[in-house]
């Protein structure tokens, strides 16, 4: 009964497992072997028994069967597992367990990135306001010189102009 309650519990373990790299590891080095102990245990003791309910070798079967899939194969070196049954799910679980991981990585590079446009708005913003300042000087400069040239040529014109006229002025009389 406790190689029962091993596997229920090894089962259990591989439902809630959250790290991928356990998974074959679960598989491989702890629900397999306790399987065949579970199998040993019941050829040892228990013998060929009809199909009544009973703990028997087609009972280990159809757990076997139940937790890798039909097409479940042993060959000693590696097992392979079939489309269904439960640790099928193990495909999928896996295959979570990478989308998390990879969704975590995707996370961190786009703060980084976020981190790095943000640095970069800062310069481009600094930038932008020592070209606007330097722009708004140079255009003060321009203003004011074009301001002292019309104030030089309105003076000279207005020098001619009163000059003119004090000029008509002397010889209409």
């Amino acid at each position: 009964m406790s190689r029962l309650a091993e596997i229920g519990n090894l089962v259990e373990i591989l439902n809630g497992e959250e790290q991928q790299d356990n998974l074959p590891n679960l598989k491989d080095n702890k629900l397999i072997p306790a399987l065949a102990r579970l199998s040993r245990d019941v050829d040892q003791f228990v013998g060929p028994q009809a199909e009544d309910g009973a703990l028997s070798a087609p009972a280990i079967a159809k757990l076997t069967t139940a937790i890798f899939g039909d097409s479940y194969l042993d060959d000693r070196k590696t097992a392979r597992v079939g489309t269904d049954g439960l640790y099928c799910l193990y495909v999928l679980r896996r295959d979570t367990l990478l989308l998390r991981s990879e969704r975590e990585k995707l996370n961190s590079e786009r703060s980084t990135l976020s981190h790095d446009i943000d640095a970069v708005v800062g310069a481009f913003t600094q930038s932008a306001r020592a070209q606007s300042e330097a722009l708004a000087a140079q255009l003060e400069q321009n203003l004011a010189s074009s301001w002292r040239r019309m104030m030089i040529a309105g003076g000279g014109c207005s020098a001619l102009f009163i000059w003119l006229a004090w000029w008509i002025s002397w010889t209409v009389w």
